[in-house]
């Protein structure tokens, strides 16, 4: 069978047209799709908050009905989370030789404490290469200055250098140095130390 020019282009002409018919569906159900999509998942979001908020209510409630019950709680919670610290301080004095020193915080360039960025060992804590430091004042008697000082703290082992001193300092006190946010949200108290001193400071 001859198929004449004419028959041809009204052929391609059918053919593109049921190609473009079929394009146009397709971006159609895809756009349907995606609203349905999008319908779902704002539901499910709502949901979601709803069954936050239920929750929250409801622990509110709980509170407020046991608030005692909650306070005391939290009171035997302390209780047990000293006498656990309690107990890996006796494990760091007894059994591997840690002193127990008391722990503050200290901030640099701060008029209220009477500190600038230098410490006592020439160190500029404003300078990039104290990220590779950290470091704290002691009693040079006790503690040389250029020590190594290993605290515990949440039962991590954070190592410090001796390179800061202060007129507050005295005896088994130390202060590390933090950021003034964090000195002013640091927990002071007792925490296992241990000192490693300079090889040309003699025991």
């Amino acid at each position: 069978m001859i198929i004449t020019k004419r028959k041809l282009a009204h052929l391609l002409g059918t053919t593109f047209r049921m190609i473009w018919n079929i394009i146009i569906i397709a971006v159609i159900a895809t756009l349907i799709l995606a609203v349905a999509y999008s319908v779902w998942l704002r539901g499910e979001y709502f949901k979601t908050v709803d069954e936050l908020l239920e929750s929250e209510n409801q622990r509110l409630i709980i509170s407020e009905e046991t608030g005692e019950e909650l306070d005391e709680l939290d009171d035997t919670v302390d209780r047990l989370t000293e006498q656990v610290r309690k107990a890996y301080s006796d494990v760091y004095v007894e059994t591997l030789g840690y002193e127990m020193f008391t722990i503050t915080a200290y901030s640099a360039n701060d008029a209220t404490q009477g500190t600038t960025n230098i410490t006592s060992i020439g160190f500029d804590v404003t300078e990039s290469y104290m990220n590779f430091f950290n470091i704290c004042a002691v009693d040079p008697g006790v503690i040389p200055l250029g020590s190594i000082v290993i605290i515990v703290m949440d039962d991590v082992e954070q190592m410090y250098l001796a390179g800061d001193i202060g007129y507050l300092i005295k005896g088994t006190d130390i202060d590390i140095l933090m950021t003034k946010e964090e000195a002013l949200a640091f927990e002071s108290g007792l925490y296992p130390v241990k000192i490693i001193k300079p090889n040309n400071v003699e025991e």
